[in-house]
């Protein structure tokens, strides 16, 4: 799946998905393939430095999708409004600085909206990443 591609899926997601997390982890590289005998298997790298059998649960859990926030990326803004209607419950906006040696920021993306926080947080970080 290319980075457009698992944009615009995290943008249709309903709530966390194990499959979007994988393809995220894929994309990022956190792939480890392993060959036991006859049979090859995937594990997946954590940021904590560890391998295991599935991957980081980017699209549930804020800690694991800021991991994706390259450094020298903020957060502006984070809103959730975790009462209203199933949809699009929360928005982030991301300031991400290149390194100029300046902290200048140098691209901005605004009004990310997503079915829950963590979502969010995910496709501006890809966003922030450029193509």
């Amino acid at each position: 799946m290319t980075r457009a591609e698992l944009i615009a899926a995290l943008e249709a997601a309903t709530g966390p998905s194990r499959e979007l997390d994988a393809e995220i982890a894929a994309l990022m590289g956190l792939a480890v393939e392993v060959q036991q005998d006859e049979m090859l298997d995937v594990l997946w790298k954590h940021p904590n430095g560890k391998v295991r059998c599935d991957p980081p649960r980017f699209t549930a859990s804020l800690d694991a999708a800021m991991t994706l926030m390259q450094e020298g990326t903020a957060i502006e803004r984070l809103s959730w409004w975790p009462r209203c209607a199933p949809g699009l419950m929360a928005s982030v906006d991301l300031l991400a600085t290149d390194e100029n040696g300046f902290g200048i920021p140098s691209r901005r993306v605004r009004n990310v909206q997503a079915a829950n926080p963590a979502l969010a947080i995910c496709i501006a970080a890809l966003k922030a990443r450029g193509e």
